[in-house]
């Protein structure tokens, strides 16, 4: 039995331990750090391709209540405050375009393959060849490692060193709407954009607001949280915007860039 260490359990590493566990033939550890439930406060959107690999993990049998099919995205211009175009969704009939919050998937992953079995809330440091360091100088070695650490990786970038700042920021936030939403609403202007979609059928909300600004240094997890943003961005965005003030909090990170991919060795593999 092949053992597999993964480090990292985001999204996209507890969906790849829940496929390898559900084929029986692995031996998995995952690896994380922070608390899972608490650093993923956010919504995510799931396109119709993407479900269809959730499925393959059950995905078909979760509480439809926690998730949201949408009927389209709304192109709004931040200067006219105007709706400017319409992208109808409804022809996706198998797969829905669907949104949700992370911890509700995050908390189905870790329960429906009973993957808190297989994490070990330790922080990885170093990484050689097929081998793990622990900040306790604990070692541990797998015939395949995978690299799923998210955007603040710092085993990647001892990997490549072209990893740079993009010169943006995403901020994300949850709202509650005294009425349900059924689309994508994307608001555009001059060096930023905006975008809120619902998580439920509970009238929740997400959105994220991606900006043009320059790094913050003091960002090193997800939970970086913005005291002021309703004083710091009320008169950037337009009055159709401001449901999103309704938040309790609001976390920001930087975007990255890399000049050139890197998937990984023979030895390992970075998702």
């Amino acid at each position: 039995m092949k053992k597999i260490g993964i480090v990292g359990a985001g999204i996209s590493g507890l969906v790849l331990a829940s496929l390898l566990k559900k084929n029986g033939n692995y031996q998995i550890s995952i690896f994380e750090k922070d608390n899972l439930i608490n650093k993923n406060i956010n919504g995510i959107q799931v396109s119709p391709n993407a479900t269809k690999v959730l499925n393959k993990i059950n995905f078909n049998i979760f509480d439809k209540n926690k998730f949201y099919s949408l009927n389209g995205i709304n192109f709004y211009d931040c200067s006219s405050n105007k709706k400017i175009a319409t992208m109808n969704l409804n022809y996706l009939q198998e797969n829905s375009y669907i949104a949700l919050n992370r911890n509700d998937l995050i908390s189905f992953l870790l329960k429906e393959f009973s993957l808190n079995e297989n994490l070990i809330q330790k922080e990885v440091i170093e990484i050689d060849r097929q081998s793990i360091k622990f900040k306790d100088n604990e070692k541990l070695s797998f015939d395949t490692l995978v690299i799923a650490d998210g955007i603040f990786s710092k085993l990647r970038s001892k990997k490549n060193k072209n990893i740079l700042y993009s010169g943006y920021s995403a901020f994300r936030g949850f709202f509650n709407t005294t009425y349900q939403k059924n689309h994508v609403d994307l608001w555009m202007g001059k060096d930023f954009h905006l975008v809120n979609y619902p998580v439920d059928k509970k009238q929740n909300n997400s959105f994220t607001l991606i900006k043009k600004m320059s790094k913050i240094d003091e960002i090193s997890s997800y939970g970086f949280e913005i005291k002021n943003f309703y004083n710091d961005y009320k008169n950037m965005l337009p009055i159709g915007a401001h449901d999103i003030f309704q938040t309790s909090q609001v976390t920001v990170w930087p975007i990255y860039k890399m000049k050139n991919l890197y998937y990984g060795d023979d030895y390992n593999v970075f998702i």
